[in-house]
C-alpha cells in the first residue's frame, strides 16, 4: 500500500516554495553542508528529496551511520523508501516503549511513596487523636462550656432587654391611658354639662314660650292663635314670625317677649337686673294712633297694664317695672311716680337732667 501510494503521490518531493507556493526552478540542494532552502547546516550534501531517507541513511537505532550512506546520491527506490519508513517507525516505537517503561517505573515508585505517606498519615492521626484526648480535650470541653454559658447569658440579656422595652412601653401606655381617661372624664362632664345646659335651655325656652302665650292672652291680643317662641328666641303668632306681623302686633309681641323672659327669670331665680323698663307701650296701639288695624283698642292697653299690676302684686313682688308712657290709663294714675312737662321752662323737663341744658343751649 505504501508503494502504490508513493507511485501515485510523491509528497516528499519539493517542487514548490513552501512559503509562497511558487514553482521552484531547481530542486533544493545541500551545498557545503548547508540547506539551500532553510539555511540549516546538515551532514549530507547533494540534492534534497527525502532527506536522510532518500539516501538510505536512516539507520536503525543500533546501527551506526557511515559516510557511504550519507554521501549516496542515487535515486531512491520504493523498497528502499519503505525500508526507511520501517526503520524510522521501529526507532520511534523503541523510543516510545522506553518512555512508557520509564513512566511505569516512576508510577510504581510514586505508588510506593503514596502508600508510605498514607501509613505515616495514619500514624500521625492516631498520635494527634491521643494528644487531643490527653491534652487538648479538657480545654476544648471548658471552651465549649464557656461558650454555652456565654450563649445562655446573651439569651438572658436579650430577654431582659426585651422585657425592659415592654415594661417601658407598658408604662407609656399606662400614662397614655391615664391621660385618655382624664380627657374622657372631662369630655363626659362637658357632655353632661352641655346636655344639662341643652335640657335646661329647652326647658327655659318652653317655659318662656308658655309664659309668652299667657301674657298675650292677658293683653287680649286680637285673634290669638298658636303663640310660641322658637329655639332661636323668635316670637311667633299664627305660625308667623315677629317680623311679618303688623306694627301694632309687633309692639304687643315685643312687650310680651320682654315680660316673658323677665318674669321667668324672676320666678326661677335666674340672673336678672331686678327691674324692666318699657318705653312707649302704646305705640301703634293707642287710641290716638293713625293705625287702623285691630290693635288700636283701649281694651288692649288696659290688658297690658292690668297684667303688670297683677304680676307685680304676686310673683313679681320686690321687682320693678318702669313704664314710660305719654297717656297712661286712668286706672294707673296712682302708680305714676313722676310727670314730665315737656317744657324746659317748667321742670322736670325730661328723664335726664343734662338734656335740659342741651335743649337750652341749642335753642331748639
Amino acid at each position: 500500500m505504501l508503494v502504490q501510494a508513493h507511485d501515485v503521490f510523491d509528497p516528499l518531493r519539493i517542487v514548490s516554495c513552501p512559503a509562497c507556493l511558487s514553482p521552484l526552478s531547481a530542486s533544493p540542494t545541500i551545498v557545503d553542508h548547508q540547506c539551500s532552502l532553510c539555511g540549516e547546516v546538515v551532514a549530507t550534501t547533494g540534492q534534497l528529496d527525502l532527506g536522510a531517507a532518500s539516501s538510505g541513511a536512516i539507520p536503525s537505532p543500533d546501527e551506526p551511520v557511515n559516510d557511504a550512506q550519507s554521501n549516496r546520491s542515487e535515486p531512491v527506490t520504493n523498497s528502499e523508501l519503505i525500508a526507511a519508513h520501517l526503520r524510522s517507525t521501529r526507532a520511534r516505537l523503541k523510543e516510545l516503549n522506553g518512555y512508557v517503561d520509564g513512566r511505569e517505573e516512576e508510577r510504581l515508585a510514586l505508588r510506593r511513596e503514596a502508600a508510605e505517606a498514607s501509613r505515616l498519615e495514619t500514624i500521625a492521626s492516631v498520635a494527634l487523636d491521643q494528644a487531643t484526648v490527653e491534652a487538648i480535650s479538657p480545654f476544648l470541653a471548658r471552651r465549649d462550656e464557656l461558650h454555652r454559658i456565654r450563649q445562655a447569658a446573651t439569651t438572658r440579656l436579650e430577654d431582659v432587654e426585651r422585657g425592659l422595652r415592654l415594661y417601658a412601653g407598658l408604662r407609656g401606655r399606662e400614662t397614655n391611658v391615664g391621660r385618655l381617661d382624664a380627657n374622657l372624664n372631662a369630655l363626659r362632664e362637658q357632655r353632661n354639662l352641655l346636655t344639662d345646659q341643652a335640657s335646661e335651655r329647652r326647658e327655659v325656652v318652653a317655659a318662656v314660650s308658655s309664659r309668652f302665650g299667657q301674657i298675650l292672652t292677658d293683653f287680649k291680643y286680637p285673634k290669638l292663635e298658636r303663640p310660641f317662641i322658637d329655639d332661636k328666641w323668635v316670637p311667633h303668632v299664627r305660625d308667623l314670625p315677629y317680623q311679618q306681623a303688623s306694627s301694632g302686633a309687633r309692639t304687643l309681641l315685643s312687650i310680651a317677649w320682654c315680660l316673658a323672659i323677665f318674669e321667668t327669670a324672676v320666678e326661677r331665680q335666674l340672673f336678672h337686673p331686678g327691674f324692666l323698663m318699657l318705653d312707649s307701650p302704646q305705640k301703634n296701639i293707642g287710641i290716638g294712633t293713625d293705625s287702623d288695624d285691630d290693635f288700636v283698642d283701649a281694651a288692649v292697653v288696659d290688658g297690658v297694664y292690668a297684667h303688670l299690676r297683677r304680676w307685680l302684686a304676686s310673683e313679681g313682688g320686690g321687682c320693678q317695672v318702669i313704664v314710660v308712657d305719654n297717656d297712661p290709663p286712668a286706672a294707673t294714675r296712682s302708680d305714676v311716680i313722676v310727670r314730665f312737662t315737656r317744657d324746659a321752662a317748667h321742670p322736670p323737663y325730661g328723664l335726664i337732667d343734662n338734656e335740659t341744658a342741651v335743649v337750652e343751649n341749642t335753642g331748639s
